[in-house]
């Protein structure tokens, strides 16, 4: 008989994370109980799927949590992040799923975000990480389309195209685009 597998079963030691790190993500906190038991029917059924809002919250905290205990996903010398194509069959919002990256990894470096298949690999965008000084806000475009970024935001910008480019006031920049497009970061400083 196949054995049935899931997102979980790719990460190690599952067990060996601590339930308030995962508590931290989900508001308002839940008891710490409910989640170690949650934790542990995932660790069991890796397969299972969320049948809930409140499910779906839980497994993505325990996703943050699991890639930040083991990266293997940060090819920082390539400047990629790759996102098994697993992930995004299991959570088919690609934006969301970017968000979970983007927040378990903390890059400090604008990454091309690629999706894995079996060792092929696909580009489906650029996340951008605003690295000068700016104020409150931040104007900018993309092929000639206006946007404004606030502080603290992020911000999805369409562009299928395989190449896009990335106004600054003076300086452009020629980024990847794809299925997700742009992902600008305004979170970091």
């Amino acid at each position: 008989m196949p054995k049935l597998s899931g997102v979980f079963d790719i990460f190690d030691e599952l067990d060996l994370i601590p339930i308030d790190k995962i508590c931290a993500w989900i508001k308002p906190a839940p008891d710490n109980t409910y989640i170690g038991n949650y934790l542990a029917n995932r660790i069991l059924y890796p397969q299972a799927i969320p049948v809930s809002k409140a499910d779906l919250v839980i497994e993505e905290a325990i996703l943050r949590e699991a890639i930040k205990a083991q990266p293997t996903f940060f090819d920082k010398l390539g400047k990629k992040i790759v996102i098994p194509v697993e992930f995004a069959q299991r959570l088919p919002n690609l934006s969301s799923l970017v968000l979970i990256f983007a927040d378990s990894l903390n890059p400090s470096e604008n990454m091309q975000v690629v999706l894995e298949d079996k060792g092929k690999r696909e580009v489906v965008g650029t996340m951008i990480i605003p690295r000068f000084e700016w104020k409150s806000k931040l104007e900018f475009s993309v092929d000639s389309k206006k946007f404004q970024l606030r502080q603290g935001e992020v911000l999805v910008i369409p562009c299928s195209k395989s190449r896009c480019h990335l106004n600054f006031g003076k300086k452009i920049y020629e980024v990847n685009g794809g299925s997700l497009g742009l992902f600008v970061d305004g979170r970091r400083k």
